[in-house]
Parts: structure tokens; C-alpha cells; sequence
């Protein structure tokens, strides 16, 4: 079995979580292979500005993902480093050679059912209320309650 590492970020921007639709049609975090001597957060922020663009900052990892996949007969396992992150500026570009068709910022509950993978969906689940805390946090600034 080959075992595989990558990293990701789930990218939040005030209150609202990105996520990108593939040409395959899977809604999914950005998230790719780590390189040679890159660290996991290193390869995280690379791949999402690769990805979709965006400049991030990492908050806090978050968790790992696990999973198994067939590929050209072998059997491959992969571990995948995630991390909470935030960007100031929503404006995405997505990289088409990636395989990136679309994206959005969306609430957490969208997101969750949007998302293709049972693992990211548990990953969103692990920070959803701290999220949904941020977008109140945020709607109650542009509103103040007087």
C-alpha cells in the first residue's frame, strides 16, 4: 500500500465556510500533497492559494482525515492535515487546471450539505459552532442591537 500525506484548510470568512465544486461534481475543501521538506500547514496554505487564490491565515489545526482509494490497480492510503483558517479578502479565483468548476462562501448548515465526504462533514461538524459564533458576531457588528 502506498501511503499518501496532504494538507487543507477550511476557509472561513466571517461566519461563511468555502467550499469548491470539482469536475468531478464534488463539493470539497482545497487541499493537495505536501511537498518535499514542506510541513503540513505550509503545504495547506499553498495549495489554497493554488487552489482557489485565496491569501489565508491559519488559525488552528484542526484535525486529520483518513481515507483509502484504489488507483492504477494499487491501493493507496491517504492522511490529510487539516487546519481552521481565515482570509480578509473573499475574492477567490479558481484554478481550472486544478479541476476547480466552482465555489462559494455559504453558512455552515449549507456547507455541510453541500460537502461530498462523510470526513469533511465531520471535520466542518468540529468547528461549526465557533463558526456560526463568528458569523453572529459579525452580523450583530454591521447591525448593533440598540
Amino acid at each position: 500500500m502506498i501511503h499518501e500525506e496532504s494538507a487543507g484548510g477550511v476557509i472561513v470568512y466571517k461566519g461563511k465556510v468555502l467550499v469548491a465544486r470539482n469536475r468531478f461534481g464534488n463539493w470539497i475543501f482545497p487541499k493537495g500533497h505536501l511537498e518535499l521538506n514542506e510541513t503540513a500547514a505550509e503545504a495547506a496554505l499553498r495549495e489554497v492559494e493554488e487552489e482557489v487564490g485565496l491569501k489565508a491565515e491559519i488559525q488552528e489545526p484542526i484535525g486529520q482525515t483518513h481515507y483509502q482509494f484504489s488507483s492504477s490497480g494499487k491501493m493507496h492510503s491517504k492522511t490529510v492535515y487539516w487546519y481552521w483558517m481565515r482570509v480578509k479578502d473573499p475574492l477567490y479565483t479558481l484554478n481550472r487546471r486544478e479541476g476547480f468548476v466552482d465555489a462559494v462562501f455559504a453558512p455552515v448548515e449549507e456547507v455541510q450539505a453541500m460537502l461530498a465526504h462523510d470526513n469533511d462533514r465531520l471535520l466542518l461538524e468540529s468547528i461549526a459552532e465557533r463558526i456560526k459564533a463568528e458569523e453572529t458576531e459579525t452580523i450583530e457588528h454591521q447591525h448593533p442591537i440598540i
